[in-house]
């Protein structure tokens, strides 16, 4: 490899590596707005908030929390922040909304199992230095739990996915 390119190459990995870190930043700064029970309800009660815009246009279907059901308001908040981060290509908040997507996360939101596993497979197939054993795990675990159609459907959403996020094609390896 040239010199040249080999700083090149340098360069550029400092340069999403300060990006990354400032999006974390930045999603720590949008968590802190629901430190309690009532900051969560509160920050629900905007449409803004509770609806939050992203690129193709998906929005949670809610579940109905209870009124002292502290985690499920939480989780609600905490998704509706994290959603718009996860289509900016996010690590953590692409495993977060997976999990809860595939989970209901207590109740907070209504499952989608076919679109969590087709996050997991956005998360695998990223090229993110994160990527773990757990996160190809976890896609083993939903691509089993799904039958032959179900897994055929979540590999197309996550076809879908992954241009909305990162502007290119799924790469072959995961379609």
């Amino acid at each position: 490899m040239h010199r040249a390119t080999a700083i090149g190459l340098f360069a550029l990995a400092a340069v999403f590596t300060a990006f990354a870190n400032a999006m974390a930043d930045e999603l720590d700064d949008a968590r802190k707005q629901i430190n309690s029970i009532e900051a969560a309800i509160s920050y629900l009660e905007d449409d803004a908030h509770r609806w939050p815009e992203v690129p193709d246009g998906f929005a949670f279907s809610y579940g109905s929390c209870e009124d002292d059901d502290s985690q499920c308001h939480y989780s609600q908040a905490t998704l509706a922040i994290e959603l718009p981060f996860a289509y900016k290509g996010n690590y953590q908040a692409q495993r977060n909304v997976s999990y809860c997507l595939w989970d209901g996360c207590q109740g907070a939101i209504q499952p989608a199992k076919t679109l969590g596993c087709a996050w997991r497979i956005v998360i695998a197939a990223s090229g993110s230095a994160k990527v773990d054993d757990t996160d190809l795990m976890n896609l083993r675990s939903c691509a089993g739990q799904l039958d032959p159609a179900e897994f055929a459907i979540a590999r197309a959403q996550a076809g879908q996915l992954f241009r909305v996020v990162y502007d290119r094609d799924l790469p072959a390896e995961w379609q």
